[in-house]
């Protein structure tokens, strides 16, 4: 069932195919959301006391009536990056339908991006300087950081920089290990602290195998 809303600041507005005075509108609180994030999607001019579907791709369709100004207020779970075909930092566009019982319909159009970092591969030193990738950061406030860890000890504690726009996205170029690298295996803790934290929830985690050893 959808939950009722107060009415919210529209982030995309389409409308349907109808007057300017009584058109139906659907609009989103942002304009761009993480995958299985939450939308919160409002919609007004839709049949008074009428049920109303709310779909989209990969999503568990939503029904729930609106109110006798024919409005109504619904949060919506965004899909998996997987049930979309996403890979890592890819972005797509997701259109949202709202059809009411009487066929009232109008859609609002939001992009989704996966929480996610990438960076180039090929064998390079691991000092060499590659492109990272970042996408999802939607703390624009805050700068995006990488913790080098071996042998279960923090080794650097590099700033990328800040992200921007809606979708939390950054580019930058720079070291594969941003340190003297031993061989052996490190974790790369991607996060919007300073230092590392190790029971930090918002952060990307993954494990690199050095090879060779810098001198």
């Amino acid at each position: 069932m959808m939950r009722l809303l107060l009415p919210a600041g529209c982030a995309i507005t389409l409308l349907a195919a109808a007057s300017p005075a009584t058109a139906a509108q659907l609009t989103s609180d942002r304009s761009c959301y993480v995958t299985n994030q939450q939308m919160v999607l409002s919609g007004s001019g839709f049949t008074p006391g009428a049920d109303v579907d709310l779909t989209a791709r990969g999503t568990t369709p939503l029904r729930g009536p609106a109110d006798a100004a024919g409005a109504f207020g619904a949060r919506l779970t965004a899909p998996t990056g997987a049930s979309l075909g996403l890979k890592s930092t890819e972005r797509t566009t997701l259109a949202v339908t709202a059809t009411d019982a009487a066929g009232v319909s109008a859609q609002a159009s939001v992009t989704l991006v996966q929480f996610a970092f990438k960076t180039d591969g090929g064998q390079k030193s691991p000092r060499a300087l590659r492109t990272w990738k970042f996408s999802g950061f939607q703390d624009t406030t805050r700068p995006i950081y990488g913790h080098f860890r071996f042998a279960g000890k923090t080794i650097a504690n590099y700033r990328f920089g800040k992200p921007s726009g809606a979708c939390g996205l950054l580019t930058k170029r720079a070291p594969g290990i941003p340190a003297r690298s031993r061989g052996g295996l490190w974790t790369i803790q991607i996060d919007q602290n300073r230092t590392y934290k190790p029971g930090e929830k918002v952060a990307l985690k993954v494990q690199s195998f050095v090879r060779t050893v810098l001198r």
